[in-house]
């Protein structure tokens, strides 16, 4: 049982608001910078089932809206890994101490930072067919991380962003991948009772979910794109480089 002191929620607060306004600029990174940020000041179990439980509501509704534009035969392949990897994280998530759960945030964290540097310098990736034999392994790693930690975009977006579909296609293929994912870990830590009713306090945090959006929609028409991936990708090298050391 983990009670949480006002200081603390008022940091979660903060930090849900901010992680949304991210995901409303770019349309991604609301599980990557919250668990960046969150075991600063929370276990790490407990960040990854809260924003497991947020993400729920984030990407559902996102799910909704794009689900005309979706490549679902890769979604389906991309689950066949993640159905193995999502309870194996899980498993990790119960099992593993504190220190090596917050390194493996580091690792995924400094790892999509690698992959967005590296994008920017190359611009335009060249388009390519992938093999969907590839989407197995890709998806059990995915499951992985996001049933442990919640990271698991970086090897799911780096093979959707190097299909040749549009840009809307892709949008719609990820985040409707994210929110089967983040069923079948709610469903999972239900099912071995990791939710813990303290977190009731948190239930706030959904309408910020929306209004962190709409701000960061706003934000997107006013900041040059370029200036702000880079500061939320200093802000990311830097969490993740203390959460190495555990």
């Amino acid at each position: 049982m983990e009670m949480f002191s006002f200081k603390q929620v008022l940091i979660v607060y903060g930090v849900v608001l901010l992680s949304s306004v991210l995901q409303g600029f770019g349309g991604f990174g609301f599980g990557m910078l919250a668990m960046s940020l969150l075991p600063f000041v929370l276990s790490v179990r407990t960040a990854s089932v809260l924003i497991a439980l947020l993400a729920l509501f984030n990407t559902g509704a996102l799910a909704w809206q794009q689900r005309r534009s979706v490549a679902w035969r890769p979604v389906g392949m991309l689950l066949s890994g993640s159905l193995l990897g999502v309870p194996l994280g899980v498993w990790f998530l119960d099992t593993w101490p504190e220190g090596p759960l917050k390194r493996l945030i580091g690792v995924a964290v400094l790892l999509y930072c690698g992959y967005a540097a590296w994008r920017e310098h190359r611009g335009a990736i060249p388009a390519r067919e992938w093999s969907t034999l590839w989407c197995f392994p890709i998806g059990l790693t995915a499951g992985i991380l996001g049933g442990a930690v919640n990271t698991g975009g970086p090897p799911v977006i780096f093979y959707i962003h190097s299909q040749p579909w549009k840009p809307e296609q892709m949008r719609a293929t990820l985040v409707v991948y994210f929110f089967a994912v983040t069923i079948i870990k709610d469903a999972l830590l239900f099912a071995q009772n990791m939710v813990p009713w303290e977190m009731i306090v948190f239930a706030g945090t959904l309408p910020l979910i929306g209004i962190g959006g709409r701000l960061g929609l706003l934000l997107g028409r006013r900041t040059p794109p370029l200036l702000f991936r880079r500061i939320v990708l200093v802000i990311l090298c830097g969490m993740g480089l203390l959460l190495l050391k555990g």
